[in-house]
């Protein structure tokens, strides 16, 4: 009898699977409406709903995860990452992640760790608020740019402004300190100790003339001109 009762939960676990087989949809079958997103709270509630209906009309046309990740990989560089799969029995789900954020180029874009130079409104307010200012004229070395603030300390990005005038002269002005500032090159990333050294110099010249500006530079070999 023990065999019988076998054959009979082998039956029963095979129509099992078969019926849970026959009620989940492929994901061709899935409709675009039935798509969900979990993306990156970086990225702004303006640019998610964009992206989001980029990708739905994507999905809507080809059905096709991957050549939907293709289009919006390249038409999205702050896009970092994207994954997709089918989440419970008819959804699927997209989850997207952005770039890292290095600072706001003249108050207007954000440049990422990727070189992308993005329209600010597509981060969040609370991420632009908190990337180092940068001004710059002309035309821009972006991949050296973000080199530089790559390696800079988080506590000069944090506390100071960068007005790039070229890959030779860089003025570091702390904010809301007036009078002081610090001239480096793309070359030399100035790091906490050159800006304490900096500051313990005394300049007799300066003293004497009263001068309300000083100006540390950087780009010298062992040594600091104070002018």
């Amino acid at each position: 009898m023990k065999w019988m009762v076998y054959i009979l939960v082998a039956i029963l676990c095979v129509i099992g699977f078969f019926l849970v087989k026959k009620r989940t949809p492929g994901i061709q079958q899935i409709l675009p409406e039935q798509c969900v997103f979990l993306m990156d709270e970086g990225l702004s509630k303006s640019f998610q709903t964009n992206i989001s209906s980029t990708i739905t009309a994507a999905y809507g046309a080809s059905k096709d995860p991957q050549a939907v990740i293709a289009k919006v990989s390249q038409q999205y560089p702050e896009i970092s990452s994207m994954k997709v799969h089918l989440c419970k029995t008819d959804k699927i789900c997209f989850l997207l992640d952005g770039q890292k954020p290095m600072f706001l180029l003249n108050g207007q874009s954000v440049v990422c760790d990727n070189d992308a130079v993005i329209e600010k409104d597509h981060f969040s307010s609370d991420i632009v608020d908190g990337l180092t200012r940068v001004t710059a004229d002309g035309e821009q070395n972006i991949p050296g740019m973000v080199r530089f603030f790559e390696k800079l300390p988080a506590a000069i990005k944090a506390n100071f402004e960068t007005n790039w005038l070229s890959d030779s002269e860089i003025v570091l002005h702390e904010k809301n300190k007036q009078g002081e500032s610090f001239l480096v090159a793309v070359t030399q990333v100035p790091q906490e100790k050159d800006i304490e050294l900096c500051r313990s110099i005394q300049d007799p010249v300066a003293s004497k003339n009263k001068k309300k500006s000083i100006t540390y530079d950087l780009r010298f070999n062992n040594q600091i001109i104070v002018r």
